[in-house]
């Protein structure tokens, strides 16, 4: 990826906030602080050089981070907010619901160390079986949840 200079950085940063409407400056304090917080939230090293003092991302820690699906929603996201109207100029997928939505219960059981209790239908049957679980985590299969 390439590389900035705190300079460079601080001017991207503040043409990033205008086309977002914020248009506000970053602070060098300000700087250190997001870059120890994307550090220890995303899992995401932003290295600086002290002989060219520069700041740089290595693209393949990047690419193989487990919130990079995350960070692209966002990126969408942020696009859809300042564009306007854009329905003539992205056409997404039509698709199925993931099943985002039901995130809030399985996440708070996970989190508390509690029994869930529901109805089970696999994708493919017309049968259901009523399950008792531990959840300790959410995964994603075939684009289910």
């Amino acid at each position: 990826m390439e590389k900035l200079n705190l300079i460079e950085l601080k001017e991207y940063l503040l043409k990033q906030s205008v086309q977002s409407d914020y248009n506000f400056e970053v602070s060098n304090r300000t700087i250190s602080r997001d870059i120890k917080d994307i550090r220890a939230l995303y899992s995401i090293e932003i290295s600086y050089s002290n002989k060219d003092k520069t700041y740089h991302i290595n693209k393949d820690e990047v690419e193989f981070n487990t919130h990079t699906r995350l960070l692209e929603s966002l990126d969408i996201i942020n696009t859809l907010q300042i564009g306007g109207n854009i329905s003539p100029y992205v056409y997404f997928e039509k698709r199925k619901p993931l099943g985002t939505h039901h995130f809030h219960g399985p996440l708070h059981a996970i989190q508390q160390d509690l029994v869930v209790n529901f109805i089970y239908q696999k994708y493919w049957k017309q049968e259901t079986v009523l399950k008792e679980v531990e959840p300790y985590a959410l995964k994603e299969a075939q684009g289910r949840w």
